[in-house]
């Protein structure tokens, strides 16, 4: 090929090349001019010329609008936000008149768009409802002027773009339906206008508008789960897109209807409360979104049954007291349901509680104490259900204690709490064999506060069949002598109370026997040997069970030991 061929090549396609880039460059002008000028144009009921836009001047505007007779021009500036333009006709207003409105950027005068309008037959009453999910438009026209009907929808008054148009409408149709299954919730505009074509032109006639407010179906709940605990219920659930909130259902086991235990709920997990032990709740939730008064629901949720755990309630009567060693412990009732306690403390300065010890038994010994410190002991019963330890819901008792103080102060009366009765029935008398510790028998005297005109005092056990005598004075007494005696029988019950030797006598003499060293202290009650044979032979040797008419039997030495030691005015504790 010649250079000059060559030349003549290179041009015809740098010729191409440009052509190619202006065609592209005036299609991306038009594609923008297009987009500018997405429009939706009606005359309204005051007889306005009304031009919604999606995009076109951020400056301003001017406009004029002509019926072919006469052309009227304006100008405005655009506010933040406005997408609308208002021109009143006034006196150019003209039934059965075409007009022309055209606006032109102030800040770009090459970029305008036009809207033609007809003045023919207003639409009238136009009403708006949802109707399954669909918005359905009603009105009156009287529709000879006009050949058809625009339907559209914006998604808020500020919206210029309609999210949904019905074209096409009959014109002797009233009524359309514009599917809202895909819109999102909020409060949509609704647009009717008329149209009448001259030509292959479309002019817009008279419009409305209505608002409707449509709150999309939410979709199902989803993911609902659920723990247990004493008394209560945790469920959970996923939350739901565009959800406004969440209404939560309840029926107990062997119901057959599901009760609102929460509506208008927020969250997407929720406790139960108060829910009794031992049985099955199902729960179910539903989403709904609202906006205004419009209202809708989506599909339940599946159902979730769970199992309330039957627990042990408050511990009751927590107290303070010895134990048989006479050691401080913490004692309790035993709580129905109660698995096992754990023991709770801290010292009374601090905030943070502390276990001190699990246990299956109703006491706890309190041996790591320091006597001095101040102490708040509280106990908490749980209950092992299903593999699972459940915790009392019940708040728990708060006992405070300074064990060294405690213990001084209460430790007579602790041990005097052990003291027993006898107790007489209509086959014989209720007593022990068994003996109390010298320290409960003086705390019991003490706590009582028996006083005595001597140095002495006696306490005579019904129960225990035993004989005290103590020296000292009141509050003070300490135990010299213990020995076993024989009270009363059921048939004879020897007197009970406080009483005070009297007076004494060598012995009571019968015709085979004699009783030695009689000390009366009630009466003919007294304290003597037991029946001896005149040989001084032990006649009855019964003692230490109630055996008596009433008076108190005692070995030899000990009835000797009061009548020569214990003088008249001792008090005697009978009991």
């Amino acid at each position: 090929m010649s250079l000059k061929n060559t030349r003549y090549a290179l041009m015809l396609v740098l010729c191409f090349a440009l052509c190619l880039f202006i065609g592209k460059a005036d299609t991306q002008a038009v594609v923008k001019k297009a987009v500018k000028a997405s429009k939706f144009g009606y005359i309204n009921s005051e007889n306005r010329l009304v031009l919604k836009f999606e995009d076109f001047s951020r400056t301003g505007y001017s406009y004029k609008f002509s019926n072919g007779k006469t052309t009227y021009h304006g100008k405005r500036k655009f506010k933040v936000g406005q997408n609308e333009v208002v021109i009143p006709l006034g006196k150019y207003y003209a039934p059965k008149t075409k007009y022309k409105l055209t606006l032109t950027d102030l800040s770009d005068p090459a970029d305008s768009l036009s809207m033609y309008y007809y003045t023919g037959t207003k639409v009238k009453n136009l009403k708006v409802k949802g109707l399954n999910y669909k918005i359905k438009a009603d009105w009156k026209a009287v529709h000879s002027n006009y050949s058809e009907y625009v339907l559209g929808v914006c998604s808020s008054p500020a919206a210029t773009k309609a999210a949904a148009y019905k074209n096409n409408i009959s014109g002797k149709s009233k009524s359309a339906v514009v599917t809202a299954a895909r819109l999102k919730s909020g409060t949509y505009r609704v647009y009717i206008r008329s149209v009448k074509h001259f030509g292959n032109k479309a002019y817009y006639g008279y419009g409305m508008v209505d608002s409707y407010r449509h709150a999309a179906k939410p979709a199902k709940v989803l993911g609902i789960t659920g723990t247990v605990g004493a008394n209560t219920a945790s469920i959970s659930w996923s939350p739901v897109k565009g959800a406004t909130g969440y209404v939560i259902y309840r029926k107990k086991s062997g119901s057959h209807r599901f009760k609102t235990i929460k509506s208008g709920y927020q969250g997407t997990s929720l406790t139960v409360n108060g829910l009794k032990g031992g049985r099955t709740n199902v729960f179910r939730v539903r989403a709904y979104t609202k906006v205004g008064t419009s209202v809708s629901y989506g599909r339940y949720s599946s159902n979730l049954k769970l199992k309330v755990p039957d627990v042990a309630g408050r511990v009751r009567h927590v107290r303070f007291n010895l134990n048989s060693r006479y050691r401080l412990i913490l004692d309790w009732d035993r709580t129905p349901k109660a698995t096992s306690y754990r023991v709770y403390y801290k010292l009374a300065t601090s905030s943070k509680y502390r276990k001190y010890s699990t246990t299956r038994k109703t006491e706890v010994l309190l041996d790591k104490l320091k006597e001095n410190t101040k102490y708040n002991f509280m106990v908490v019963a749980f209950t092992k259900c299903g593999g699972k330890w459940y915790k009392s819901t019940k708040p728990a008792v708060v006992k405070t204690i300074i064990p060294k103080a405690y213990v001084s102060r209460n430790y007579n009366r602790m041990l005097a709490s052990r003291v027993r009765t006898i107790k007489y029935t209509s086959r014989g008398s209720n007593y022990t064999r068994k003996k109390y510790p010298k320290a409960i028998k003086e705390a019991y005297v003490n706590f009582k506060g028996y006083k005595s005109k001597t140095k002495y005092l006696i306490w005579v056990s019904h129960y225990t069949q035993q004989a005290t005598i103590f020296k000292g004075h009141k509050g003070h007494w300490k135990q010299t002598r213990a020995f076993t005696i024989g009270s009363g029988t059921h048939h004879n019950h020897s007197p009970r109370g406080v009483f005070k030797i009297s007076y004494k006598e060598r012995g009571w003499f019968y015709s085979s026997t004699k009783i030695l060293y009689v000390t009366h202290y009630c009466g003919m009650n007294s304290f003597h040997t037991r029946p001896l044979w005149y040989n001084g032979s032990v006649a009855t040797s019964t003692i230490g069970r109630p055996v008596s008419h009433g008076c108190v039997r005692c070995y030899t030495s000990d009835a000797r030991y009061i009548w020569k030691n214990i003088p008249r005015g001792t008090t005697v504790v009978s009991w």
